[in-house]
């Protein structure tokens, strides 16, 4: 079996084999479930389903797409329009400088515990062998294909 893309489109299904296709299918979506006030287990069936999804049993998903590897695993699954969203007013995008530098902050600190560091400039030091050394993705997306 070979690596397939699921596209739902209009409530319409599609099987897609093409490796080139699925990745310009794939780029510049965003996903709606992150800024929907619905994204919760006891609000969406899909969210419920975190262990087995199939976008096809998911009537309220107008438009996404899922990608099932070549042993038919699930690899990704991003939904582009849903009957659901409601915008979550709790996950504005525009923040205070305040709640930046708290972001900022906690983002380092994740960092520092992460990579098992002393402090943020090692944990930069760490991250960016681990990247050059092909162990991680770069999380900027710059780099960002397989490398082991």
């Amino acid at each position: 079996m070979e690596r397939v893309m699921i596209n739902k489109e209009n409530g319409e299904i599609r099987k897609i084999y093409d490796k080139e296709l699925i990745n310009i299918l794939r780029m510049n979506t965003a996903n709606p479930c992150n800024y929907c006030d619905c994204a919760y287990a006891d609000k969406c069936q899909k969210i419920a389903d975190y262990k087995e999804k199939d976008i096809q049993k998911y009537d309220f998903i107008t438009d996404g797409y899922q990608i099932n590897d070549e042993d038919g695993l699930l690899e990704e699954f991003t939904i582009i329009n849903c009957q659901n969203f409601e915008k979550d007013h709790l996950r504005r995008k525009v923040k205070t400088k305040e709640e930046l530098k708290a972001l900022r902050e906690l983002k380092n600190n994740l960092k520092i515990i992460y990579f098992d560091a002393c402090d943020i400039k090692e944990a930069d030091e760490i991250q960016r062998h681990l990247i050059s050394s092909g162990f991680i993705y770069d999380p900027t997306l710059e780099n960002r294909t397989k490398t082991r």
